[in-house]
């Protein structure tokens, strides 16, 4: 499954670049908006409140169109695409510099008070939650590349045969 994924990703091609840099586009716009406007106008907190609602939606639309052919791909759906090595690498670097983008975006927001402003808190939290999400997919990506595909396909595997026996076990617990 995994390798496959990886395929179905379309990683190296023109839409993956558009969804990625059109994403990495409003992250720095929000972020030079937040970290270089003077916030004393209310038409300046509505402009950027826009600008982060506009990322938060691109940012939740790139993150489920990765999720939705990942899915393709583990039910049997997807079409596999030829992604060298060299691209999914690539895509792991984008995907980590889009994640610095935000958390620095996430940090000023935090600095400057704009975490308490109606306008901005529910995409805030959205653009951090999602943020963590991008993280946890390059790291994914990379895992990928850099173990050989049949290794994580067998590691898959038997977490899901665990799963069908009821094998569950309480993370709480653990530790």
């Amino acid at each position: 499954m995994t390798m496959a994924a990886t395929m179905n990703l379309g990683l190296g091609s023109n839409s993956w670049d558009i969804d990625m840099y059109e994403t990495l586009g409003s992250a720095s716009h929000s972020y030079a908006t937040a970290s270089q406007t003077t916030l004393s106008s209310g038409l300046k907190k509505l402009e950027l409140a826009w600008d982060l609602r506009t990322l938060s939606v691109r940012l939740s639309r790139f993150l489920d169109n990765l999720y939705e052919a990942m899915n393709k791909v583990d039910a049997g759906k997807g079409q596999a695409q030829s992604a060298t090595p060299e691209q999914v690498e690539q895509a792991v670097r984008s995907l980590e510099y889009l994640y610095e983008i935000l958390n620095r975006l996430c940090c000023t927001a935090k600095q400057r008070g704009l975490t308490n402003q109606s306008l901005m808190a529910g995409s805030l939290k959205t653009i951090m939650r999602r943020s963590e999400e991008l993280l946890d997919f390059a790291d994914w990506l990379h895992a990928v590349v850099a173990n050989r595909p049949e290794k994580l396909d067998a590691i898959y595997a038997s977490g899901r045969a665990e799963l069908a026996e009821g094998a569950v076990y309480d993370l709480s617990s653990v530790g």
